[in-house]
């Protein structure tokens, strides 16, 4: 019958162990690569009569496509959206010199990869999350292992036999076993 008592909830357990062995993984990984710090431009419009900043979407696409901020006042005078008077950019178009285009550059810190990580900063929390991947593994084999007993599947003695094995081979092995960008397959895939 291979199983059915918990309707097959147990894998459950078991995808929640898969996923956070995946994050731990990446925790781990992205700790080995470190960050590094990143120039980054910055650019609202100042509302000259009234000191109101606003953020519009076409200036942070335009800003987003420059590194320096020398190459971003250059695109600013070979365009016709925005001109400079007196060493400042001010909006052409409908209110001529009412809306001060203000850059400035700053920096910020990103992983070397350049992707996304989730970061654990405090190693005892790390820790707490290894200790919960192993309790998971734990039940995990314990819900399976039950579930076959309750099902019919295994007998008491081969309930005892697999669930020593299950555990045995548990703790032989590294509870991570997994690298960065290993995929974990889903039972709901």
């Amino acid at each position: 019958m291979s199983g059915g008592h918990f309707d097959y909830y147990q894998y459950h357990i078991e995808e929640i162990a898969d996923r956070l062995e995946m994050d731990i993984a990446d925790i781990e990984y992205a700790r080995s690569i470190g960050k590094v710090k990143k120039k980054e431009l910055y650019a609202h419009l100042l509302n000259l009569e009234t000191g109101a900043k606003t953020y519009p979407y076409w200036l942070f696409d335009r800003i987003s496509r420059y590194d320096n901020i020398e190459d971003l006042y250059e695109s600013f005078r070979r365009g016709d959206d925005i001109h400079e008077k007196d060493g400042k950019f001010y909006v052409s178009g409908y209110a001529p010199n009412l809306y001060e285009v203000v850059v400035s550059e700053g920096e910020r810190e990103e992983w070397a990869d350049g992707e996304y990580h989730f970061e654990v900063e405090d190693d005892s929390v790390l820790d707490e999350m290894k200790k919960g991947l192993k309790i998971l593994k734990t039940a995990a084999i314990y819900a399976q292992r039950i579930d076959w007993l309750r099902s019919g599947d295994d007998g008491e003695e081969s309930f005892k036999e697999r669930l020593k094995e299950e555990l045995d081979e548990l703790e032989s092995k590294p509870l991570i076993n997994l690298k960065y960008g290993d995929e974990v397959r889903s039972v709901f895939d």
